[in-house]
């Protein structure tokens, strides 16, 4: 048996959760603590054996939020699957059973699962954990041997539980020390009455003497009672015999009248009937077999009068064989026609495609093509890197144009502005006025701070904006990349979804870089300047406050205008350096770009060259032309196929009508049309096949009577013979003699019947024994009836006197008994012995059953416990790589000893914690090994093997491959580690 599937409605931490054993053989189930492994390792024990009732200790694993509780296991047994399915109910719950055809199974069915094995067995032998491992110490060798009896005798569990319970009512009834078991409860009080009566027998020595008369006389008075009644017997008898003299002399008289008739023989009582009755029938007889001869003589005439064809008879088999065939004869006709109208109708399709692309290509040329899917696929890719080169070279072309206009306008500005500037000299003329007119300086200083400030501030706006553009544009790019990413990875063109990806990544990059950047050397320069002119400012007020200066209202706004022309030049040739960049950067993509064009169009010249095409042709209109041969090729099979089928339904055709034209030259038959010269055969046929059938009939008509002829002779040969026998059984030679004899017979007959009559009265009315009776004459009869009459009187006086004698001695019996004492002794001494009795039967009774028992476990476990402990040996010696090598069973001792490498030996409980444990888990797997010849079931182990090394721990991983060729094996574990011992997809990994 193996658990494929688990299916908890409700079972502790686990609801609504399916859980698929991937491995039937050795699972391993992985889990950190509260996982839920020993809740799975319950479960699958209710599902089996039941749900534990409220009255037991045992969790019952109750749903925590309410709901669903129970569920189903899908199990797999003898290769059909059954699912187990277990909901709450009484008695452990109810319990459904479906096999694959959706059959029901009862309860009794699980036991025939499991063998008839409750839970606490298959717990004690396939199912334990590491606490079931520490309990070496207490296996004996009566235990094992009850575990060899178990694995050998379905049901010797409950044969324990009996033998248990014979125990403890053995001990309830005796025990050799016990003073409260019944039995010995009532040996005291036995003992003690029989003390009290020994003493009140010797007070009552007469009583004794009493008894004994008493039992003399009652001898003597059945004596005498036996023997009257025997005389009582033999007087009635020979009274009755006296009351049916006269019957007695009838019957004497009957058998002499027989004796004196003369011998008839053996006469039947009918036999004069019979002999009427044999004449009638002969008689009878003749005149009907004379009628069926002349029966025969007519039918002979009919029968040579029909004709039958027998060579068209022996074609009975071809005839009808081309009769059947026909129909489909004329189908298959039909379907050359319309074969040939689908191959011209196809032939008309080909051209009409040939005439588009390839007018000069024959079939063979155009099968010769391949026109797979992927080449078909590649052809797509062409058709996909086209376009996107196309779109790619458009948008480079854009930002070309762009970015040159951009530059144009950069430098006419950047010329405008140098040619609104102040001559050198004239600048440095103004310069030094303005130095010297110190009093207009703090109006001017403040002009030129308040702009740089609107410099500062139009800067800005111009620089968001521009910002905002380049994202815009950056972002539209980044799309039309992803698009193509997302139609090279359908398209399965790697080199270009990797091309487009590494774009994309590139523009977010740099977008993400923009953002972090906020340095610009302009508005540095601005900010530096505003600075500078405020720290001028400063100067100049520190200045004012002592001289005074005259005001420069023109010479400032010549200097102001000719400051901001130059900051607005110099901005002008950054902005040319940028765009110069990108310039430089939309010449290189174009480069690029060439480059992969290049590429890509000797991929495509080298696939367009597969082709019967011209190399000018685009991916577009190669891709039509691929469906076109595809249609093309497929039009050519479907015709080659039906040209095929023409052909093979030809010669079907011509095969048939060949057949008829044989069968119609066998028979001689002028040569006629297929349908015509088949519907002949057939009517042919089935006019012979008639006539052939009539004959029989006839025939068979004939031989009935002809049957009846010689039934009628037998029978008249037989009736003369019976005629013959009845007169010989009588002696007679006549008919007429017979009559004579029968009369005498008829004499006879009446005689004996009042013989018999006579019999019948004395035998059922008078109850007369016919053979032990004996015809007396009256009067010796009357003599002997006195005698008899004369000894009963005797006995009954004799009887008299004895019964007076013994009612005297009843009386004296009686008084000394109602003195009490004696009377009431004796009365419980008998009622205690056969108490005592009693229960000394069941202990008896008890102990033989529990010694048979006994001695059939023993013998079972001296059968069966050397190969056990053979194996149990094997099982230690490969867990402890050999440092063990046997385990020995002392017949004295209930502990096991196990002897190391060196031939030291040891005891289970002077064992390690670990060794002991492997020395178990062999004891178990042993049983589990022995168990497997009457059953199979999983082995569940619960985290078994955690005081166990690495080495060990291997071995024992080892032993379970060994072991999951006969049972599943589940293994649950927290430790991690002891799941690199077994693959990776045996293992079930539970969470939290």
């Amino acid at each position: 048996m193996k658990i494929k599937e688990l299916m908890i409605y409700g079972y502790g931490r686990f609801e609504k959760t399916h859980i698929v054993i991937t491995d039937d053989q050795l699972q391993i189930v992985y889990g950190e603590n509260e996982a839920g492994k020993s809740t799975l390792m319950s479960f699958i024990h209710s599902i089996l054996f039941g749900f534990p009732t409220k009255q037991q200790a045992e969790k019952r694993y109750e749903p925590k939020q309410g709901g669903a509780y129970g569920g189903y296991l899908l199990i797999e047994k003898n290769g059909e699957a059954l699912k187990v399915e277990r909901l709450p109910g009484k008695n452990g719950g109810t319990v459904t059973i479906k096999g694959e055809d959706g059959s029901d199974r009862g309860e009794d069915f699980l036991q025939e699962l499991v063998s008839g094995i409750d839970k606490e067995t298959y717990r004690s032998i396939f199912s334990f954990d590491v606490h079931g491992l520490q309990q070496v110490q207490k296996i004996s060798g009566s235990q094992l041997g009850k575990y060899l009896f178990l694995s050998s005798i379905y049901g010797a569990d409950s044969l324990f539980a009996i033998e248990d319970k014979l125990s403890k009512e053995q001990d309830a009834l005796f025990k050799p020390s016990g003073k409260r078991p019944l039995l010995n409860e009532g040996l005291e009080k036995l003992k003690g009455s029989s003390k009290k009566l020994l003493e009140a027998k010797k007070q009552n020595h007469d009583y004794t003497q009493l008894l004994s008369k008493k039992e003399k006389l009652e001898k003597e008075i059945a004596d005498r009672k036996s023997k009257r009644m025997s005389r009582e017997v033999r007087l009635r008898e020979l009274e009755k015999v006296r009351s049916v003299l006269p019957l007695l002399t009838d019957r004497e008289w009957c058998l002499n009248q027989v004796a004196a008739l003369p011998p008839t023989g053996d006469f039947p009582e009918n036999g004069l009937t019979r002999l009427e009755q044999f004449i009638v029938t002969l008689q009878q007889k003749e005149a009907e077999l004379h009628t069926l001869q002349k029966k025969r003589e007519s039918l002979l005439l009919e029968e040579n009068q029909l004709d039958v064809e027998e060579k068209v008879l022996d074609a009975e088999s071809e005839i009808k064989q081309l009769r059947d065939q026909l129909p489909l004869y004329e189908e298959k006709k039909k379907r050359v026609s319309q074969l040939n109208q689908t191959i011209d109708q196809l032939n008309l399709e080909m051209n009409l495609h040939k005439q588009q692309l390839f007018p000069s290509l024959t079939e063979d040329e155009i099968l010769s093509i391949h026109a797979t899917l992927p080449v078909k696929e590649e052809i797509k890719q062409a058709v996909i890197t086209d376009q996107q080169f196309k779109h790619r070279k458009q948008m480079i072309d854009e930002q070309f144009e762009q970015t040159k206009n951009e530059l144009e306008a950069c430098e006419e500005k950047m010329r405008d502005i140098t040619n609104q500037l102040l001559p050198e000299k004239e600048r440095q003329k103004l310069d030094e006025q303005m130095k010297s007119k110190d009093r207009g300086s703090i109006h001017d200083l403040k002009s030129e701070k308040q702009r740089i400030s609107s410099q500062i501030e139009t800067y800005k706006e111009d620089r968001k904006k521009q910002m905002k553009q380049q994202t815009t544009l950056f972002l539209i790019f980044s799309g039309i990349l992803f698009v193509l990413f997302a139609s090279s990875l359908f398209g399965e063109n790697w080199l270009l979804a990797g091309i487009s990806l590494a774009g994309c990544v590139a523009v977010l990059f740099y977008l993400g870089s923009r953002k972090k950047q906020k340095h610009d050397p302009f508005l540095t320069h601005l900010l530096e300047q505003a600075a500078k002119v405020d720290n001028e400012i400063r100067e100049v007020e520190e200045q004012v406050a002592t001289v005074s200066f005259p005001s420069y209202e023109d010479l400032n706004r010549l200097l102001e205008r000719d400051d901001f022309l130059r900051r607005s030049l110099d901005h002008e040739k950054l902005v040319f350096a940028q765009l110069e960049k990108s310039y430089d950067r939309i010449l290189k993509q174009y480069e690029e770009w060439e480059d992969e064009k290049f590429h890509s169009s000797e991929r495509y010249v080298k696939l367009l060259s597969e082709f019967p095409i011209g190399q000018d042709t685009n991916p577009g209109i190669l891709l039509e032309a691929f469906d076109q041969i595809q249609s093309l090729q497929q039009l050519i099979i479907k015709k080659q196929q039906y040209l095929a089928d023409v052909k093979a339904t030809l010669e079907e055709v011509n095969h048939y009508e060949s057949r008829v034209g044989e069968v119609t030259e066998k028979l001689q038959m002028r040569a006629l049309p297929i349908e015509k010269a088949v519907y002949d055969l057939v009517e042919r046929y089935e006019w012979s096949l008639k006539n052939k059938e009539k004959k029989i009939t006839i025939q068979d008509r004939r031989e009935e009577v002809e049957e009846s002829i010689e039934i009628y002779l037998n029978e008249n040969q037989f009736i003369k013979q019976q005629k013959q026998e009845l007169l010989e059984s009588s002696q007679a030679t006549s008919d007429e003699e017979y009559r004579k004899l029968w009369k005498v017979q008829q004499e006879r007959q009446e005689l004996l019947k009042q013989q018999k009559w006579i019999e019948k009265q004395l035998v059922l009315d008078k109850n007369i024994d016919l053979e032990k009776v004996t015809l007396v004459s009256s009067d010796e009869l009357n003599k002997e009836i006195e005698e008899i009459e004369g000894q009963i009187r005797a006995l009954e006086e004799e009887e008299e006197e004895l019964q007076h004698h013994y009612s005297k001695t009843s009386v004296q019996i009686l008084e000394i008994e109602k003195s009490g004492t004696y009377s009431t002794l004796r009365h419980d001494f008998e009622t205690e012995k056969e108490t005592v009795r009693d229960h000394a039967t069941q202990w008896v009774v008890k102990s033989l059953a529990k010694e048979l028992l006994h001695q059939t476990i023993e013998r079972h476990r001296n059968q069966k416990l050397p190969e056990a402990l053979d194996r149990i040996s094997h099982y230690f010696r490969s867990l402890t790589s050999d440092t063990y090598h046997r385990v020995i069973l002392p017949s004295q001792s209930d502990s096991f000893l196990v002897e190391r490498e060196d031939g030291q030996t040891f005891y289970a409980e002077e064992l390690s914690q670990a060794t002991a444990e492997q020395l178990y888990l062999s004891i178990r797997l042993a049983m589990v090994k022995n168990m497997n010849k009457q059953l199979s079931l999983p082995i569940i182990m619960d985290d078994s093997f955690v005081h166990f090394d690495h080495k060990r721990s291997k071995n024992t991983f080892l032993l379970l491959e060994e072991l999951k060729q006969d049972n599943q094996v589940i293994f649950f574990t927290c430790h991690q580690h002891l799941t690199e011992f077994h693959h990776q997809s045996g293992t079930l990994t539970l969470t939290r």
